[in-house]
């Protein structure tokens, strides 16, 4: 009986047991029925969320094709991946460096030590370099500045990397060989096309003008922007600057004698032209100023000469009517005319016996002073 007792009893607490771990495992199945459901809800609703920034634009493929629409800055959803996949595309300007045409710099050498150096020597394969109108040889650094005004031409027309906002990482093999020919993508497309338009344009304009003038940059410019735009690629060029040329390094103490040599005499000549303009307005100036005295010493001698025959004409009638009056009169006109600039007079007349007496000082009495006075 006792055994029995004890069989029923742990019969009884292995059922009780059973279905507490029965009732701790729907609890615990609801737990996470819960969870997974909220998992699910938030994969669908928040995973999808996504935000195009200021300086971008963002494309969405469904199972990998392109849904056609170009999402501009704000908020966005989207279905979650793998279902979808937002892809960014930068719109902001960006830039494209070439120095396909620069010389080789050695690693940890200064610039001046190699520009001076006048035995440097091109190396085909290591030194670039272009070829002008006049058979020179030239180096130049380039950037290209652009902006895609079409993002989803951009994404359709160019082999894309896998993020567009980094430099191409899609390398290009050949199928057979296995051998790399580079790197391929939108980057290496405009890096070739302007390197390529670099290489034509050079080629048919003279070394001085590349060195001395801006419109052979400019005709660069206009010409790969219609390049590009042939290409219908989505990209739009900004503008072209070439920061850096210079003629071969064995060469360019020459160039520079030669530019220094075209400084002076432009100076020369500019001093030349001002020393010219300054002299002849100086003559022209003194010419003037001759002209006007001489016209004004004219008008009085003639004025003079009038007056003066105007007088003699007057005098002359008078002369007619009484002679000696008038000689008598023009006599005592000189004689006083001339005794104003004597300094001593002396009349000498005779008495009633005709006797004449003259008495000079010799010695003059000295002039008395002021106190004297």
């Amino acid at each position: 009986m006792n055994s029995d007792k004890t069989i029923a009893d742990e019969g009884n607490a292995l059922a009780c047991g059973l279905s507490a771990i029965a009732n701790a495992s729907g609890y615990l199945f609801a737990l996470l029925a819960a969870a997974i459901l909220g998992l699910i809800a938030w994969y669908f609703t928040f995973e999808g969320a996504f935000t195009v920034e200021q300086q971008e634009r963002a494309l969405v493929l469904d199972f990998g094709k392109l849904r056609g629409q170009v999402y501009k800055p704000g908020w966005h959803w989207n279905w979650p991946y793998p279902i979808s996949e937002v892809v960014r595309i930068p719109v902001n300007q960006q830039t494209i460096s070439s120095d396909s045409f620069w010389f080789y710099m050695e690693p940890g050498k200064k610039l001046d030590d190699q520009l001076l150096a006048s035995s440097v020597q091109l190396t085909p394969g290591k030194d670039g370099y272009l070829f002008t109108a006049d058979a020179n040889i030239i180096h130049t650094a380039w950037k290209l500045f652009y902006h895609v005004s079409d993002p989803l031409k951009y994404y359709r027309s160019v082999i894309l990397p896998s993020n567009p906002e980094s430099p191409n990482d899609q390398e290009f093999k050949d199928p057979k060989t296995g051998n790399s020919f580079g790197t391929r993508g939108p980057r290496t497309l405009l890096l070739a096309t302007f390197d390529n338009v670099i290489i034509k344009t050079c080629a048919v304009t003279k070394v001085d003008d590349i060195l001395n003038s801006p419109d052979f940059r400019n005709k660069v410019r206009d010409i790969v922007s219609k390049k590009i735009e042939e290409l219908d690629i989505g990209i739009t060029v900004d503008s072209v600057k070439m920061p850096a040329k210079t003629p071969p390094l064995g060469t360019i103490q020459a160039f520079r004698a030669l530019i220094e040599a075209k400084l002076k005499s432009a100076t020369l000549k500019h001093n030349a032209e001002n020393y010219k303009v300054k002299t002849g307005n100086e003559a022209e100036s003194q010419a003037a100023a001759l002209l006007a005295d001489a016209d004004a010493y004219k008008t009085e001698i003639v004025a003079s000469m009038r007056s003066e025959a105007k007088t003699f004409d007057a005098i002359l009638k008078e002369y007619e009517k009484n002679p000696k009056t008038v000689l008598v009169a023009l006599y005592s006109d000189v004689l006083s005319s001339v005794l104003k600039s004597a300094d001593d007079i002396f009349v000498l007349r005779t008495n009633k016996h005709g006797a004449q007496e003259l008495r000079l000082i010799l010695n003059r009495e000295p002039p008395k002073s002021g106190k004297e006075k």
